[in-house]
């Protein structure tokens, strides 16, 4: 499909694979909320691919799988949107590209 389209994608996304104990947090720092857990979903040993949007000398900022809800909980209710992101520890995956 990239080679179709011209490859105006190609490379455009960076892609990380989150680490089985992953945790995704509400800003750029380890104390503050966790709202992504890898913990509370059931990926059978599969390593969750995700779009940084962002990155921090410590972390990316990876969009959300799901939209968040007003109190910062995971929810299939409503569409995402480009706010629904968390920072992710860069030790905490591997970047692909």
């Amino acid at each position: 499909l990239d080679k179709e389209l011209g490859f105006k994608d190609y490379n455009f996304y960076k892609i990380v694979l989150l680490n089985e104990d992953a945790k995704g947090y509400l800003d750029a720092n380890t104390s503050s909320m966790v709202i992504y857990d890898t913990e509370d979903y059931t990926y059978q040993g599969l390593r969750v691919p995700l779009v940084v949007l962002n990155e921090t000398d410590d972390f990316y900022v990876v969009q959300s799988p799901l939209a968040f809800n007003d109190l910062n909980q995971m929810t299939i209710d409503i569409f995402p949107s480009e706010e629904d992101v968390f920072y992710l520890p860069k030790s905490s995956g591997t970047l692909l590209n």
